[in-house]
């Protein structure tokens, strides 16, 4: 359990820093020690923000856009941290963070059901893991969201329908999603490497600076004691 740089980016509400860091990131439930998975920053940045915004306003804020980018990489708004609460429960604590979240969510399960149809629809249609991790999140938001109406209810019998086809599809090509996966592990593995190899040095620069600061600041003492020693000189 650790704070990553991409808890970080979410909570400053960096969208381009989140952009970056989601084409290296490989654990997307990563918790901190409180058990805060990313979504919980992101929602809890786009609840700072509700004041006075509208749901539709609300989507379109960067804390917004960084909970969507989020939702398409497959991030859970379901996941418990250490005290039961989930990023959905964050949101519950503002009805129009509430109703923007639930847009959202709704809107992602309809872009997913639209790729998935056509991909279904082609011959040469493949299943990538990440679809498979969006189909297993939206089923587990399915719970939380059955409480909030009939029709999101009905939407989301649908976007079970449509898993089920999914997953008979990928049983099929088993051999093919392995030979992806293990291709798509290796890059995220060497991406993450670069990755804490670039943080490292940030980290030995930042050391290089404090003893810089350090020394600077043992001579800008040095001086001033010269300078004091020369004014009591000059006065005898």
């Amino acid at each position: 359990a650790r704070l990553t740089a991409l808890h970080v980016a979410a909570r400053k509400g960096n969208l381009a820093m989140v952009k970056l860091l989601l084409k290296h990131v490989r654990e997307v439930d990563a918790e901190t020690a409180e058990g805060d998975t990313t979504m919980h920053f992101a929602v809890g940045e786009l609840l700072q923000a509700a004041s006075g915004l509208s749901p539709r306003r609300l989507h379109a804020s960067v804390p917004g856009q960084i909970v969507e980018e989020l939702m398409r990489h497959g991030f859970s708004l379901v996941h418990e941290n250490r005290q039961g609460r989930s990023a959905l429960d964050v949101a519950k604590q503002n009805r129009d963070v509430s109703n923007a979240v639930q847009e959202m969510a709704t809107a992602q399960r309809q872009e997913l059901l639209s790729g998935l149809q056509r991909k279904l629809s082609s011959e040469e249609a493949t299943v990538s893991s990440l679809e498979l991790a969006l189909a297993s999140n939206f089923s587990e938001l399915q719970e939380e969201l059955n409480q909030q109406g009939s029709r999101t209810s009905r939407l989301l019998d649908g976007l079970q329908s449509q898993v089920s086809v999914l997953q008979s599809k990928a049983a099929e090509n088993r051999g093919e999603i392995s030979l992806l996966n293990r291709s798509l592990d290796s890059k995220i593995s060497g991406l993450n490497q670069q990755l804490a190899a670039e943080q490292d040095r940030v980290l030995a620069l930042t050391r290089e600076l404090d003893s810089l600061k350090m020394w600077l600041g043992l001579l800008g003492s040095g001086f001033a004691a010269l300078v004091l020693v020369l004014c009591v000189r000059m006065r005898q």
